[in-house]
């Protein structure tokens, strides 16, 4: 055989072979949590240097 014909029997082989291990899902779409909005987030905290190694205390 050519080698483009073993190129492209291998390519074949391998999709079924990772197709067949993929698992049967239910064909809908799983949504995530939205975003929240800017105005429902919490305000950032300022970090210092100075926080981060307790010398505020």
């Amino acid at each position: 055989m050519k080698t483009i014909n073993m190129l492209i029997i291998a390519i074949i082989a391998i999709s079924v072979l990772v197709l067949t291990g993929c698992e049967k899902t239910d064909g809908q779409l799983k949504l995530k949590e939205p975003r929240k909005e800017l105005s429902e987030m919490p305000e950032r905290k300022n970090w210092s240097v100075r926080d981060a190694e307790g010398f505020d205390e």
